[in-house]
């Protein structure tokens, strides 16, 4: 977008601010797409997806000068997965209303304010200042990466793209094993994280990363393979953590878990993997049949075998449970009851609810299309702003 204002120092004052309106974003919110793949909510009101974007940020985003964070749990502090988390929320959210492109990159600078010896950001910062939680986290990594992929198709700036290209090498040289498994972090490598195991920005990653593209094929195909490996053949729930064999000594569906069904529906819906299908619609299948298809009776923590170990209803398990029923119309009622329930948790929760609420919530309503498969061009999916633009210049003459 500034690239493009640039060349509109030569016009009126009134045709500059007409232009520069019309190349705010190239994809506003809301996208109101409809994915190639899986189904929706039948009914859903973007105003919904709004409002609980409002809620979140008004709750847990904090600026500082030229940084913002997400606040965590304890306020005071920051997780580098929750300024991954941001960065995707604000480049989805972005119109000119929310007017998200400086927030995103406020966020992304707060990343960078932290680095570690490998380039990447220390995974817990206390406030704007001091790190204390030392090393990396992949997860954090491969969100980030993928919002900057889509920050670059959103707002058309190329520095978005060269920072995703620098960010994808340094999760392929520091976060990625000699096995081609995502580590859970640069420094250690004891365990695997299946939640980490976002395969749709794999999928883009093989599409940017062009000289490694079977090197991230690769990474995708053990990704499905372990999370397929690792999960309970009844109910299809995957552990917290297991070995590259699927084998866990922690074999709990808990906070971290209940992401695989968010992410599989994710890659599901932007590419149609059978592999992220299998594992979303099984366990679309085990739980709408586990509460009687009643989400209010959904609890935030199983045993693998389906036995119950927590205690509460949230948003994190409602909807990571309902983003799993995107990918099979079989499962449409119990995703509008789904979708309808996730609704009504409308305070601010905590750090984890709220935000993947956000997320889960945009999923759900076709607010999160992949605008790289728009076009790989700068600035093509908005056609109707270069057509506008065009007429504006017409007039000029």
């Amino acid at each position: 977008m500034r690239t493009k204002l640039m060349a509109l120092i030569y016009l009126t004052p009134f045709a500059a601010l007409i232009c520069s309106l019309a190349f705010a974003n190239n994809y506003p919110f809301p996208h109101n797409a409809t994915y190639d793949y899986g189904i929706l909510p039948t009914e859903y009101n973007a105003q919904d997806v709004q409002t609980i974007y409002e809620t979140w940020r008004n709750a847990y985003y904090e600026e500082q000068d030229d940084l913002a964070r997400i606040k965590f749990d304890d306020p005071n502090q920051t997780v580098s997965e929750g300024i991954a988390y941001g960065m995707l929320i604000m480049v989805f959210m972005d119109n000119e209303t929310n007017d998200t492109q400086d927030a995103f990159d406020k966020l992304w600078r707060y990343y960078n304010h932290f680095l570690n010896d490998n380039g990447l950001m220390h995974w817990k910062i206390n406030g704007f200042n001091e790190v204390v939680g030392w090393d990396a986290a992949s997860d954090a990594e491969v969100d980030a990466a993928l919002a900057l992929i889509m920050a670059y198709k959103q707002w058309g700036e190329t520095q978005y793209l060269i920072d995703a290209k620098a960010l994808i090498a340094k999760i392929r040289e520091h976060e990625v094993n000699d096995n081609k498994y995502l580590k859970p972090g640069d420094a250690w490598d004891d365990k695997k994280n299946p939640s980490y195991f976002s395969t749709v920005a794999f999928k883009l990653f093989a599409e940017i990363d062009t000289e490694y593209t079977s090197f991230w094929n690769e990474v995708i195909a053990n990704s499905y393979s372990l999370i397929l490996a690792a999960r309970d053949t009844t109910t299809g729930l995957v552990p917290e953590w297991c070995d590259e064999s699927g084998t866990s000594d922690d074999p709990f569906f808990k906070y971290d878990a209940i992401r695989v069904p968010w992410r599989m529906a994710w890659a599901y819906l932007w590419y149609g993997d059978t592999e992220a299908y299998t594992i979303a619609d099984d366990i679309s299948s085990w739980i709408k049949t586990k509460v009687s298809h009643d989400p209010s009776l959904i609890i935030d923590g199983y045993n693998l075998d389906g036995s119950v170990i927590g205690e509460w209803n949230n948003p994190t398990f409602v909807g990571g449970f309902a983003s799993g029923a995107l990918v099979n119309s079989q499962h449409q009622a119990w995703l509008d009851s789904s979708y309808t329930h996730l609704l009504l948790f409308t305070g601010e929760e905590s750090y984890f609810n709220k935000t993947l609420q956000v997320l889960y919530a945009l999923l759900a309503t076709g607010n999160m299309p992949n605008l790289w498969g728009e076009g790989s061009g700068q600035n093509t999916g908005n056609t109707d702003n270069d057509a506008f633009l065009s007429a504006i210049f017409l007039l000029l003459l």
